[in-house]
């Protein structure tokens, strides 16, 4: 009889220390920890005591040179544990049911170096150092940079490719070439238009240069005087030339030796029939380059 008493009795303490343990578990704390790896590689906020459902929100933070990986916990515990699809989230929220340790995982930051390729071209640009995977890097201008007879346009990713001014970096170094685009030159040639002896063309003039004529030395016609260069339309350049954004052929202009030098003024000598013969025989010359200039492109 005392042994079904006592027995009893147990059974209602035993049922009385669950009640109150099951009350005591929905109010204690439980704790949430946080192991970093590697020590070095950051910190997190968030770990601590927390009260049955109350709201955990753990953060990441990398340390310089660092980023953040992942998450891994104890344990699962469905519908109260962080969804595992959430561990590489840098934050991460959660409501407290039980005890639960987690580890946060960062890695060392790999970086990169962006190097510059003249591609021909003289000067240097700096190596741009410490890039990471996913970076954006703004590419410079041509400060510094020169090639003869070349315009600087920009940088490449190939000694032949085409121009970009951004890159995003990938796991490893790249090597970024300059690209040059040739100047047009031009050539200034000369036709005797009659006369003997040569004059060499000039050549690689660039458009908006000046050009200085040559003057004629070891050139002859004759019974003419060499008088000058001049472009199709007859009329006689002086010195020099600016040179256009096309090839050009000058003609040499020739005047009669017959044609009379006029008296100096000031000699007492009416000038006007001399300046009219003068005006007459250079007339006879443009008419005589026109022709000749008609004829070669039938």
């Amino acid at each position: 009889m005392f042994s079904k008493r006592f027995a009893a009795l147990f059974l209602a303490i035993m049922l009385i220390l669950g009640i109150a343990g099951e009350a005591m578990a929905s109010d204690d704390d439980f704790r949430v920890r946080v192991t970093v790896a590697p020590e070095k590689g950051g910190t997190v906020t968030g770990a601590g005591s927390y009260n049955y459902g109350e709201e955990v929100t753990l953060t990441a933070i990398p340390n310089e040179g660092y980023v953040f990986v992942k998450w891994t916990w104890s344990g699962s515990k469905p519908g109260s544990d962080p969804d595992p699809s959430l561990e590489n989230q840098q934050s991460l929220t959660f409501e407290a049911t039980r005890d639960i340790e987690f580890t946060c995982h960062f890695k060392k930051t790999s970086t990169y170096t962006a190097s510059f390729d003249p591609n021909g071209g003289t000067g240097s640009v700096d190596d741009i150092t410490g890039l990471s995977e996913g970076e954006t890097v703004t590419l410079p201008g041509g400060e510094g940079l020169s090639r003869e007879a070349y315009t600087f346009k920009g940088w490449s990713t190939a000694p032949d490719g085409p121009v970009i001014s951004e890159y995003t970096m990938e796991a490893s170094n790249v090597t970024f070439y300059a690209v040059w685009e040739k100047i047009p030159t031009y050539t200034a040639s000369f036709d005797l238009n009659g006369g003997t002896g040569s004059v060499d063309d000039i050549t690689s003039l660039s458009a908006g240069e000046t050009v200085t004529l040559p003057d004629g030395a070891g050139l002859s016609r004759n019974g003419y005087k060499f008088k000058g260069w001049a472009f199709h339309n007859g009329k006689v350049i002086k010195g020099s030339f600016t040179m256009p954004d096309h090839d050009v052929t000058l003609f040499a202009v020739w005047v009669s030796d017959s044609a009379v030098e006029p008296p100096k003024s000031g000699d007492g000598i009416d000038l006007t029939g001399l300046n009219m013969m003068l005006g007459a025989l250079e007339l006879s010359a443009f008419m005589a380059l026109r022709k000749r200039e008609s004829e070669s492109t039938k």
